[in-house]
């Protein structure tokens, strides 16, 4: 195992460990660069834009793909890490939507190019039951 730090979830700076529905109210600047619409709006207390993010995840990722050319590689993250790589893997397609927890998202890296062979596979739930009776029983829950 090789931890990478580029690959952690986004900073948040000031509001990082808080519980969301109390952001607004602790920390009024904060939550609103949070909610910005804006990729290039820092949060208050260090934390990072969006296109910081973007930049170190698929920087990280390009440079574990070019150091093992050929050979697979599984790198475990985090949903906003994991948008960013979507992101790049598709700069003018649609969302890839909701990301699923413990869900497997297959990307072949050719030099600079990037395709999704695979998005949002949560079949190996299947054989645990546990999409039938955790958290409301679907999938998206």
């Amino acid at each position: 195992v090789i931890t990478d730090p580029d690959l952690r979830e986004r900073n948040l700076g000031e509001l990082q460990g808080l519980v969301f529905r109390e952001a607004a109210k602790l920390s009024p600047k904060a939550h609103k660069a949070f909610l910005s619409h804006r990729t290039d709006q820092d949060i208050p207390g260090g934390g990072e834009s969006l296109d910081h993010l973007f930049q170190r995840c698929t920087s990280s990722l390009q440079r574990i793909g070019n150091k093992h050319k050929g050979e697979r590689v599984v790198v475990v993250s985090h949903g906003g890490v994991i948008r960013s790589l979507y992101k790049r893997a598709c700069p003018n397609g649609k969302s890839g939507g909701k990301v699923l927890n413990t869900s497997v998202n297959i990307f072949h890296l050719c030099d600079e190019e990037w395709t999704i062979k695979s998005w949002g596979d949560v079949s190996h739930l299947q054989q645990t039951g546990y999409l039938e009776s955790g958290f409301g029983g679907d999938k998206t829950s």
